[in-house]
């Protein structure tokens, strides 16, 4: 049996669509199609129902699915399993927010360039919105944005919590105890994107408080928001670790709110199964490469998400490894 027809049924059964597979595949749809009427043939079943919008598996397809999938996971670890790493060929579609740009981006490309030498890594940078929906095209592999991606093959990992807050220019009056939002709302308030989970957060903080007239400048650029509060221009939303070197200047302050908001969450997605081990490699150097960020920029900055705290302290104990039970912290 071809196990590149079974990739093509594989990805065609995810992504719904014959030209999204033959994208993926960096093929034609007409080869695509070629290729499941041949599986379909060599089969004796019908693999997919199709209409003009999409195709849909067959109850004979959902059973070969999992057999397909079986199959090319265990051909791909057995190939992995038995190479060098300085020798495995492949390519990987990484998507990213600016928060990830700004801060372990860096790290995490060159520690996949000293393990796997021969990995061809595409970067793309763009609002987490926009990402998600790259992944759910199959037009990327990973994806590091702000929202859990709901979808049956796809995974979600949250690898680094930011604490957010309030910024103005160093020349911004505040009063010694808490600033009420009426307060902020009197200013420019400077946001991410209208599709972004911190947009969304101080929307309804504002409306919570009975505030409906607020200026909101939302700006894509995380680089654009800081220097528009560096020169006054208003009050930015922005996780700390950001600004830094600002705040170590004086040239930007966090202002003391009364109304916290929610820290970022980086949260890696990825599709799981056949196909995608390259993804999950870069998923879990992605995590050590955030371990060591923590490390050198502290819990002020940045921190593991609880459940993360958790499993750390729990490998961490006697208990993690008992050999006696079996027991694992991870």
């Amino acid at each position: 049996m071809n196990l590149r027809f079974l990739e093509t049924f594989i990805w065609v059964a995810r992504l719904r669509h014959f030209r999204l597979a033959a994208a993926k595949l960096h093929t034609t749809p007409a080869s695509v199609s070629s290729r499941i009427a041949a599986l379909e043939e060599e089969l004796g079943v019908r693999l997919f129902v199709r209409d003009a919008r999409e195709v849909q598996l067959t109850d004979q397809g959902r059973q070969a699915l999992v057999y397909a999938e079986t199959i090319v996971a265990q051909v791909r670890t057995m190939r992995l399993a038995l190479a060098d790493p300085a020798t495995l060929v492949g390519q990987v579609r990484i998507g990213v927010i600016g928060a990830v740009v700004h801060t372990w981006l860096a790290e995490l490309v060159h520690d996949l360039a000293a393990a796997y030498p021969k990995l061809d890594v595409e970067l793309t940078s763009d609002t987490t919105r926009k990402l998600c929906e790259q992944l759910q095209k199959g037009q990327l592999d990973v994806v590091l944005q702000s929202a859990r991606v709901l979808d049956d093959s796809v995974r979600n990992r949250v690898l680094v919590s930011y604490p957010v807050h309030w910024i103005a220019a160093s020349s911004w009056q505040a009063s010694a105890g808490p600033l009420p939002l009426e307060a902020l709302a009197r200013e420019r308030i400077i946001t991410p994107p209208r599709s972004s989970p911190m947009h969304h957060e101080v929307l309804s903080l504002l409306h919570a408080h009975g505030i409906r007239d607020a200026r909101i400048n939302c700006v894509t650029s995380a680089t654009a928001m800081i220097r528009l509060a560096r020169e006054g221009f208003g009050v930015s939303t922005l996780p700390a670790v950001l600004i830094k070197d600002e705040l170590d200047a004086g040239q930007l302050v966090m202002l003391p709110v009364a109304e916290p908001l929610a820290p970022l969450e980086v949260i890696a997605s990825w599709r799981v199964g056949a196909g995608q081990e390259w993804a999950e490699r870069v998923v879990d150097m992605a995590r050590a490469t955030v371990q060591r960020f923590l490390e050198a920029v502290g819990p002020a900055f940045a921190h593991l998400p609880d459940v993360e705290r958790a499993d750390a302290a729990a490998s961490a104990s006697p208990r993690a490894q008992d050999p006696r039970t079996g027991a694992s912290g991870g």
